[in-house]
């Protein structure tokens, strides 16, 4: 399984840049603390996966979301303007 991901990494152009990065910071946890903060660690990358995974569906649809209200002002605001346009032609 763990070589099928690496071949994912591999194939999704970071060649595995991630999971070095990772190997080097658990390393020198593990060498500057004698293993006692790998837990804490773990648990704030687990946290910050978590929080990425849910900005990662989250702030597309908050995107989505203003650029429809965006589109509907710019709409209104050209439709007011021309019907108070025609208005003061009426006059």
């Amino acid at each position: 399984m763990r070589r099928a991901l690496h071949r994912l990494d591999s194939a999704r152009g970071d060649l595995g840049a991630n999971d070095l990065i990772q190997t080097f910071v658990r390393l020198a946890v593990s060498v500057t603390t004698g293993g006692v903060a790998n837990v804490p660690v773990s648990i704030a990358e687990d946290i910050l996966a978590t929080i990425l995974s849910i900005l990662a569906i989250v702030v597309p649809v908050v995107v989505a979301v203003l650029l429809i209200l965006l589109t509907a002002f710019v709409i209104w605001w050209f439709w007011r303007r021309a019907w108070r346009s025609a208005e003061a032609e009426g006059r």
